[in-house]
Parts: structure tokens; C-alpha cells; sequence
């Protein structure tokens, strides 16, 4: 027995370590590839090129220092961004590298010198401060891919209700898989919700209100930035910032939204001087943040990090409201009556979590399904009725009403006893 429990976790260990070397060797293919653009963009004397705008819809605030091959990329996907107004606004915290050549070949773009490296948190900060736009969007530099209708989208969920105070996106790694979808915190620490996962999974592709968004995209209304103070210098020079921001307007009474039609492709540590510099800011500061929240943390659930991805503690933790009530409805279909559909967009009005099961599977893309279906609602598409009773034994307790397609809840009564029951 100990002989085969030891090959168990031997096997275990090897598809770790065989998983992050190839999420290692994408990573450094990656950048050796935006190395090489960079070299060639100097070779053809290319230049970069934005409209003027007099009025913007947003101001993007990138800081920079050193990574020009970063900077190059990121600067080609914002000329990408379709059906929306925005300036843009870089702050060189005295760059060394090719960075400052490469601003000079940049159009219609606010370029700050810093004398010497401030830091991320206060040249974000500066550059808040002569921004036009009526929104901020916080912007890592170390992006690989930004779908061209990302910014339009942050600002229609911006604009989509009452109080709504940060909207970000879907971060995925150069392996393909997700960073994260949403962030959230507890005693223990940050976590980043999905890490790890296919980013097509059901889970992760629905709007939630969530603790935080990863300030690598990070939208936000202007007024509201400097209502709050901005981003809290006792973080400075940087980490934890965009946790605390993010736990500030939530307790602001805003909401802090992720939405999964906004797709980013980050470079995990690619902006960052030195791993274990990075690693020694977040430790400090992440002490800050639980003293300064300490209240607010221990209503939190403790420990999730250690459970599974589709524990309760963490699909609960999952949303900033961890008492919300949870509703799943079930249909037999992708196409659910417009009464059904009517029920469940209330539901989500009503601040209800709400999870749709279709008994039979579908293959329709995620964008199909976010047309169909209120994007609030997480849409479980690839199980069918043969995985229903599985399903529902994994989420037991979290659910607090299961209801047919009619809104009746007699023909699933047999799952009561996997009901939490509130009093």
C-alpha cells in the first residue's frame, strides 16, 4: 500500500513539474518573440500612432520602468480597441532600457518623466491626476493579448447599474490557462479564483461581484478614484494596492465587477525587477492589509485555499457577498422559455447568485451563450442529465432553492436534503 501511494504521488508530483515546464517554456518563447518585434520595430523606423481626442471616454495610465519589448506590445493591442474614445497616459519611472526611445516614436501619447523609480503605486496615482477621461483604466504593460472590444465592454458593465465602482477581466497565463477570474480574500491571503483552470469553463464565465479585480486591468469612474484617495501609499512602492482599493469601494457601498468578456493575456511577473523583491513587498504589505481590514476579514471564510476548486468554501468565497442566497434552475435545454430567462435576469436583480443546469449538453461557444443568457448567470453547459446528481451532491449546501424551467420546485424535491437551509 505504501509502495503504491508513494508512485500516486510521485505520478502527482512529475505532472506538476512537467506542467510548469511548459508553462516556463511558453512563457520565455513568448518573450523572446516580443524581443524580436522590438528589434525590428527600431530596424523600420515604425512608429506609434493614436487619435487625438479632446474628450475621452477613458484614460489608460500604464507606468513604466525598463521591459521596453513589454511596452511595444501592450501599446499595439490599445491601437487595436474598437467603438471607444481614450487617451493614453505613461508614466517612465526612469527607465534604463530601450524604453524611453520607444516613447519617442509614440504619438498622441502623455509621456511623464519621473527622475527616479517612484514606483508603480505613485506614478499610478500621477497619473490619475491629468487624466481627461470621465473613467481610469489601470493598465500592466506586460500584456500578450487584449480582445480588440475590451475597453467598450469595461465601460458598458461600468455603466450597466447604479454604484458600480471597478469592472475587470479574465486574466490568462501564456500556457493558456487562467491567472485568474476574479480575486478573492481572506485571513490567509489573496487568491486568485481559477488559477490554473481552462479559462472555458463554466465557473469562471459569468459576471460576479467580486472582493477585487487584479489591477493589471483595473477600470474604475474618476471621481470615485479621487473620492477614495486613490491608491493608499502605506503600500508603496507597490503590492496589495489594487486589493485595498478594490475592498475600499466595495465598502463603499460600489460594486467591483468581473466580467469574463474581457480577456487579458498577462505575463505573470513580467514587469517585476526581481522575484524575490517582489515576493518580500507582498509579504510586508500584505500584513498592512489585514491589519488595515482586519474587521472585515474575519467575517470572511477561513482557510478556502486549502479546499477544492468546486468546494463549497470557495464557490462561496467566489462572490463579495458571501451570504447571498443561491438559486439553481434547471431546464432541459440551451434555449429556455423567455419566462424562464425573465426569472432568473429578476433573480439576479434581487442580488440571487443563479446557476442554470442544462439536462442536455450543448457545444455553443461562450459568446453565443453570454447572447442568450443574462451574463450574471452561471450557465453549466457540458454535464447533461447523466452528471445532474453528481452535480448537485458537490454543491451540497450551497444552493438554497432548486426550481424546473415553471419556477416549481416539487419535481427536484428529492435534492432537499442538499438544500442549506437559512434561518
Amino acid at each position: 500500500m505504501e509502495r503504491f501511494l508513494n508512485s500516486i504521488k510521485n505520478n502527482y508530483i512529475l505532472e506538476k513539474l512537467s506542467k510548469k515546464y511548459v508553462a516556463n517554456y511558453k512563457r520565455k518563447n513568448l518573450i523572446s518573440s516580443l524581443q524580436d518585434r522590438l528589434q525590428k520595430f527600431f530596424l523600420k523606423n515604425e512608429k506609434i500612432e493614436f487619435p487625438f481626442v479632446n474628450h475621452p471616454d477613458i484614460s489608460v495610465i500604464l507606468v513604466l520602468y525598463n521591459q521596453a519589448q513589454f511596452t511595444l506590445e501592450c501599446l499595439r493591442l490599445l491601437q487595436k480597441q474598437q467603438n471607444i474614445t481614450f487617451e493614453v497616459i505613461v508614466i517612465d519611472n526612469a527607465s534604463t532600457d530601450s524604453t524611453p526611445q520607444l516613447l519617442h516614436y509614440c504619438h498622441n501619447v502623455l509621456v511623464i518623466k519621473n527622475a527616479h523609480n517612484i514606483g508603480f503605486l505613485q506614478a499610478a496615482n500621477q497619473g490619475a491626476m491629468v487624466a481627461k477621461g470621465k473613467s481610469l483604466l489601470f493598465l500592466n504593460n506586460d500584456i500578450w493579448h487584449l480582445n480588440s472590444d475590451a475597453f467598450s465592454i469595461a465601460l458598458e458593465t461600468l455603466h450597466s447599474g447604479k454604484k458600480i465602482g471597478i469592472v475587470g477581466g479574465k486574466i490568462i497565463l501564456p500556457d493558456g490557462l487562467l491567472q485568474e477570474a476574479g480575486v478573492f480574500v481572506t485571513q490567509n491571503g489573496i487568491h486568485q479564483y481559477g488559477r490554473g483552470k481552462k479559462p472555458d469553463i463554466f465557473e469562471v464565465n459569468f459576471q460576479r461581484h467580486v472582493d477585487y479585480c487584479s489591477g493589471l486591468f483595473l477600470m474604475t469612474p474618476k471621481d470615485l478614484f479621487h473620492g477614495l484617495g486613490g491608491f493608499d501609499l502605506i503600500y508603496s512602492p507597490a503590492y496589495c494596492e489594487d486589493c485595498d482599493y478594490g475592498l475600499r469601494v466595495n465598502q463603499a457601498g460600489y460594486k467591483v465587477l468581473y466580467n469574463p468578456r474581457i480577456v487579458v493575456g498577462h505575463i505573470e511577473g513580467g514587469s517585476s525587477v526581481k522575484k524575490g523583491y517582489a515576493r518580500a513587498l507582498y509579504e510586508k504589505n500584505i500584513i498592512l492589509l489585514r491589519n488595515k481590514h482586519k474587521e472585515w476579514l474575519q467575517t470572511t471564510i477561513h482557510k478556502p485555499a486549502f479546499s477544492r476548486f468546486t468546494s463549497k468554501k470557495v464557490i462561496i468565497s467566489r462572490f463579495y457577498q458571501r451570504n447571498c442566497k443561491r438559486i439553481l434552475f434547471i431546464g432541459n435545454s440551451i434555449s429556455p422559455s423567455q419566462h424562464t430567462l425573465d426569472m432568473m435576469k429578476n433573480a439576479c436583480d434581487l442580488e440571487f447568485a443563479v446557476t442554470y443546469y442544462s439536462l442536455s449538453k450543448f457545444e455553443l461557444a461562450w459568446d453565443k451563450i453570454f447572447s442568450l443568457f443574462d451574463i450574471r448567470i452561471e450557465v453549466c453547459k457540458d454535464s447533461g442529465i447523466d452528471a445532474l446528481d453528481r452535480f448537485i451532491r458537490s454543491r451540497k449546501n450551497y444552493y438554497s432553492q432548486i426550481l424546473d424551467e415553471n419556477g416549481n420546485r416539487e419535481k427536484w424535491s428529492k435534492y432537499s436534503q442538499f438544500l442549506e437551509i437559512y434561518i
